[in-house]
């Protein structure tokens, strides 16, 4: 009786917050319910062990989003009939999750799907995994990122193998999906070796190949030579066999068989790195090449990664920043574009780090190969972000403060109405932005 009325409560909830815009209600109903039912989300795990065959955690430091909506687009194309469970717009702590099984219930607190494709926090996989075990557990990478909440790669490391060690102590197997391309993932199997119930773990590394080995290109904190020696061979291999401004076209190799060519309408290596999480996911799992070649094919950009939306009739695309690496991905792909204009948007709340010594460490050098472009800081941290631009290069004229992110992109968008505008928010500053319809 509890959980229907944490249920009831938590939509009711839902329906204010969206009637009145107040939000995307991605997490504070999630927090009614468990104050209403402290066990809510012990049930509703309870009946997932029990019936499930494609459930999956995604957690890692970037490209949980976007990895764990393209697996949602494959898992849609091999169950067109059912609801994929999914946190599509990246609440990916204990409340989020809880809020996004209480959306996926019907009023007497029953799920309306078993399969379910979850983003996870780092932080949060320890105590998740103790109520709720997916059947497949992918790692994407671990970078420096929010060293106020995580410390450095190594605590966010063994809150991993924490995490999983959870999971196999009472899930009857995990397959476990690693990036073979950044050594901290890769090295987790070895520290999982020595766990009692390892012999339940199936492994599945993969890597990412660019075709034509001229063309290769390492992301930053995926250079081997900066961390330990780790010696894997990939059970799969994504293939980039062509490289667009806004696209790419991959293949990949699995079981000594390759497979034809699939088209992913998202810009970057670093969205390559995302597929290949999902694809390997989907392949773990018995999933075949149709339904990843549609689901890949079919997928829409998530909320805030490469989203293009519209103001005042002008068109805008939106880049979630967060890390070093992240946004120095970011970056390289944008200053591409040498007809551009920035809103870059920093805020230091709880969800973003309260630590923006990151600015110092991304790559912000790439924007002074622009000379014709303007940025526009924007924030509760907007000065940081104009003293960061000035040291890597960029003229002071160019450099504009508007802390107000409505009146930076207002300023945007009306200085040249012939240039692309792009706008860089920390995670809150996008939740600003969404706040306000836009």
């Amino acid at each position: 009786m509890r959980d229907i009325v944490a249920v009831n409560i938590s939509k009711f909830t839902t329906g204010l917050i969206k009637f009145f815009r107040l939000g995307s209600a991605s997490s504070l109903p999630g927090r009614v319910a468990l104050a209403c039912s402290p066990n809510i989300l012990k049930n509703f795990a309870q009946n997932l062990n029990q019936s499930n065959n494609f459930s999956f955690f995604i957690t890692g430091t970037n490209g949980k989003t976007t990895s764990t909506g393209l697996l949602k687009q494959i898992l849609q194309s091999q169950l067109p009939q059912q609801k994929i469970i999914c946190n599509d717009y990246g609440a990916n702590l204990y409340y989020g999750i809880t809020a996004e099984l209480v959306r996926s219930s019907n009023l007497v607190a029953e799920l309306v799907s078993n399969t379910y494709a979850l983003e996870v926090d780092e932080a949060t996989l320890p105590k998740l995994a103790t109520e709720l075990y997916p059947t497949t557990l992918a790692i994407t990478n671990l970078f420096r990122d929010q060293l106020d909440r995580f410390g450095e790669i190594d605590s966010t490391q063994k809150l991993l193998v924490s995490g999983i060690k959870n999971i196999i102590a009472q899930a009857p197997s995990l397959n476990l999906v690693l990036n073979a391309d950044d050594p901290k993932v890769a090295l987790i199997k070895d520290l999982l070796s020595g766990v009692p119930e390892f012999s339940k773990i199936k492994t599945f590394f993969y890597s990412v190949k660019f075709k034509d080995p001229s063309k290769s290109y390492v992301i930053q904190d995926l250079d081997s030579s900066k961390a330990e020696s780790v010696t894997v061979i990939p059970d799969i291999v994504i293939n980039i066999e062509q490289e667009n401004i806004d696209s790419s076209i991959i293949s990949y190799r699995f079981k000594n068989a390759t497979s034809e060519s699939i088209e992913l309408k998202l810009p970057g290596l670093y969205n390559v790195y995302n597929a290949g999480t999902a694809i390997a996911c989907a392949l773990a799992s018995g999933i075949g090449f149709q339904e990843i070649k549609a689901g890949i094919e079919n997928y829409h950009t998530a909320f805030g990664r490469s989203e293009i939306k519209f103001y005042k009739n002008r068109k805008y695309q939106s880049f979630l920043i967060k890390n070093p690496t992240g946004c120095s991905e970011v970056l390289r792909h944008l200053s591409k574009d040498k007809s551009a204009n920035f809103v870059i948007a920093i805020n230091d709340n709880y969800a973003d780090g309260r630590d923006v010594s990151w600015l110092w460490d991304a790559r912000f050098e790439y924007l002074a190969t622009m000379p014709e472009s303007v940025f526009v800081c924007s924030g509760k941290r907007s000065y940081d972000m104009a003293l960061r631009l000035k040291y890597a290069g960029i003229n002071e004229e160019r450099i504009i403060n508007r802390e107000d992110i409505i009146s930076a992109l207002d300023y945007c968008l009306d200085i040249d109405t012939k240039k692309s505008v792009y706008i860089l928010p920390t995670y809150t500053a996008l939740l600003d932005l969404q706040a306000k319809n836009l």
